[in-house]
């Protein structure tokens, strides 16, 4: 059997394909189709008000309900919201759920888990583990992963355990040069920090952006998209220490990969795919550059790592040529069975920095470091940097320069210029009492943003429920992989009849039907791949089979593209 987005791309297929000729229609049908089609390509920012519109026609469609919830958990800026509309879909379960129909008018099963995800991700953590553990007391173990609830469990408790002793930290926003009423993100710094590179989403399409310093402030940032000689869907991820090499990330439909463009007289050149050793069929998502030139991390979901996406190094001879050689894995102890993503090497190649859904994290991606010894030619246990520079949410992109203790990051925060601003972080805790979630320490205070260029308020790190002190930007950080962290193994991905989301958590006694739910969900196993882009990649070569799956792909893709052009025109 297949998954949602299997269902919801074969209903797209079947009656959509047909409209895309036509003319634009208001229907509910075809507004339904509409948003099914964002919501399937995760746009749920396009996805969300054609939603709004359907919910106000049919306002007891609990269908419709989780999709608004899903929608707002997935859009950095809205998450909060999703919470009421989680808690009213996961009362309204429909055990044999009709994924793409206007005629289902119940939740899917996998509302209960998410409503867990939104109250860990809004800080509600004991919300959370109840929901969670509830979740798991009901569920079928054949069908869904416990170990994987188990894991959300803990990262909660694990999160309470760090925000009782947060790190001081100062947050300086770049400035009016950098930050603009747009979302910059991917944010990649020289070594000497007078050059900088980031990707900033403009009105109709991201773009790249380089600026340098001159007599110690940012110049004017210039769009390099035209020298790349690349349209969307291209991000920066890395840069050499005199800022004058830059990898990047591209995707197409099916895979991602990593290029480079060097700066010679003046100019950025077009990007160049790096070679066999680091590029393969699978995802290649991020890349970074040792001090020295000679030495390539990067990450990869390729054939032999330790799940997901792994972190490998790779080494060159001449820091003037691309001819990388073989990739290495870095091993079990850096690389977790989940992903780990967005790697960074300090300037003494001495400690490496990344995101993580695994080890002792506090929710969706944290950021990590792991120390290399040289005598033992190893890399130390990776060690949490800390509340709140870690949140509940996704944190990832942490560029460290110097020894770690400082570095740059966008972040999300009311003070900021519009979206997600870039920021320089400077953490004055030591190590060790960043990985020492069990010590107690007197609260410190920790610096959060200002709006005002190069200035920044110290406030006391308190943390609050409702609104936490700084959230991380989320998918705009990660262009590379889908970064929801899907735990489950179901098409609907977990199993209730009622929660009442009240301040207590009073849960119906119902539980009857959650064992009749999950019986009836035995035949629709079917294990998610960790991000969209990469079920597609799945799809490809399992399910429906290389042709199949191609067929139905490009046949979306057609409708798609029409459907969007007569967007434009009209």
């Amino acid at each position: 059997m297949m998954n949602t987005k299997i269902h919801i791309l074969s209903f797209l297929l079947l009656t959509g394909f047909c409209l895309a000729n036509s003319q634009n229609s208001s229907s509910p049908r075809e507004m339904f189709l509409e948003a099914e089609s964002y919501f399937l390509y995760e746009e749920y920012k396009e996805a969300l008000p054609i939603y709004i519109q359907l919910s106000d026609l049919f306002p007891n469609n609990n269908n419709i309900t989780f999709r608004l919830g899903m929608c707002y958990l997935n859009i950095p800026y809205e998450k909060v919201k999703s919470i009421e509309y989680l808690e009213k879909a996961s009362k309204n379960i429909n055990p044999k759920h009709k994924g793409s129909s206007l005629k289902e008018t119940g939740a899917p099963p996998d509302a209960f888990y998410y409503l867990g995800d939104a109250y860990r991700i809004n800080n509600k953590l004991e919300k959370a583990i109840v929901t969670y553990k509830k979740f798991k007391s009901v569920s079928d173990p054949a069908l869904f992963d416990h170990n994987m609830i188990d894991d959300q469990v803990r990262a909660c408790e694990n999160a309470m355990k760090l925000m009782k002793n947060p790190v001081k930290v100062n947050y300086t926003n770049l400035g009016d040069n950098i930050n603009t009423r747009f979302a910059e993100n991917n944010a990649v710094v020289s070594a000497d920090e007078n050059t900088i590179a980031y990707s900033a989403q403009l009105q109709f399409y991201p773009a790249v952006f380089v600026s340098r310093k001159v007599n110690g402030i940012w110049s004017t940032p210039e769009n390099i998209n035209s020298q790349l000689a690349v349209d969307e869907d291209c991000f920066p991820v890395g840069i050499s220490f005199d800022g004058k090499e830059l990898i990047l990330y591209r995707s197409n439909e099916f895979l991602g990969d990593l290029y480079v463009s060097r700066y010679n007289n003046g100019k950025w050149s077009k990007v160049r795919k790096l070679n066999g050793n680091i590029n393969t069929k699978y995802w290649e998502s991020h890349a970074c550059i040792s001090n020295d030139g000679s030495k390539l991390y990067f990450t990869s979901n390729r054939k032999g790592t330790n799940g997901g996406l792994d972190i490998y190094v790779s080494t060159r001879k001449d820091i003037n040529k691309d001819d990388w050689g073989p990739a290495v894995n870095l091993g079990p102890v850096v690389n977790s069975p989940f992903n780990e993503e967005t790697p960074f090497i300090t300037s003494n190649n001495e400690k490496l920095y990344f995101s993580s859904l695994g080890h002792n994290g506090m929710g969706g991606y944290d950021i990590f470091f792991s120390s290399f010894d040289k005598n033992k030619n190893s890399w130390s246990e990776p060690q949490n940097i800390g509340y709140p520079v870690n949140t509940t949410d996704h944190d990832l992109f942490f560029q460290p320069t110097g020894d770690g203790n400082e570095g740059y990051m966008s972040l999300i925060n009311n003070d900021t210029h519009g979206r997600s601003d870039i920021y320089k972080i400077k953490i004055s805790a030591a190590p060790a009492q960043m990985a020492a979630v069990n010590k107690t320490l007197e609260e410190p205070e920790v610096t959060t943003p200002s709006s005002e260029t190069n200035r920044s308020i110290t406030k006391q790190a308190v943390p609050d429920e409702d609104k936490p002190v700084i959230i991380a930007s989320g998918p705009n950080n990660l262009p590379a992989v889908d970064i929801q962290n899907t735990v489950l193994v179901s098409q609907t991905s977990t199993a209730t009849d009622s929660i009442v989301a009240e301040t207590s958590a009073v849960y119906s006694e119902e539980e009857s039907k959650l064992t009749d739910t999950a019986s009836a969900l035995k035949d629709e196993v079917l294990e998610f791949s960790p991000g969209q882009k990469e079920a597609w990649h799945k799809l490809l070569y399992g399910g429906l089979g290389f042709l199949g799956a191609f067929v139905l792909f490009i046949l979306f893709l057609v409708w798609r593209k029409r459907k969007r052009k007569d967007q434009t025109k009209s």
